[in-house]
């Protein structure tokens, strides 16, 4: 008697299942027999003005005085400027686009072998005119403190 009891309370009772709806989301003109595009927009992260800092929280990261992405993996790229706003192809290049309301910078990626990934080998900024190398370096500046603001 005492050994149906035991076997009783092992029992288990069966999970809760949940259902889940996965309709595809197309972009406006999939499926007329036009070719997709090239290139992905990626939305801004959301902010949120109702949250404030604590009183005494650091809000803003000065960014370091050189900030550099030439010969960094994706990954570390990314860690250091966050997502970028567009990625496309470049001919061999993987190219991604920083947008902020002061610049747009675009920096280029190539596969190496020898390292088995891709790398940044090369960065430019839209309009740079004169001094493309002092707006460059002002615009990753700026690109890292909006990605602190986060």
């Amino acid at each position: 008697m005492t050994g149906m009891v035991l076997l009783g309370g092992c029992t288990r009772e069966p999970e809760p299942t949940v259902t889940v709806d996965v309709t595809p989301v197309l972009p406006d003109g999939a499926g007329s027999g036009e070719a997709a595009p090239k290139t992905a927009e990626v939305p801004p992260p959301k902010v949120r003005p109702d949250i404030q800092p604590p009183p005494g929280a650091v809000t803003e990261i000065e960014p370091p005085d050189e900030i550099e992405v030439v010969g960094l993996k994706q990954s570390a790229v990314r860690d250091l400027l966050g997502a970028p706003t567009v990625v496309s192809a470049d001919g061999p290049a993987e190219l991604w686009r920083y947008r902020t309301d002061k610049c747009d910078l675009g920096v280029y990626f190539y596969f190496d072998v020898e390292r088995e990934g891709f790398y940044a080998l090369q960065y430019d900024v839209a309009d740079s005119g004169e001094d493309a190398e002092r707006k460059a370096h002002a615009c990753l500046k700026e690109i890292y403190r909006e990605r602190q603001q986060f």
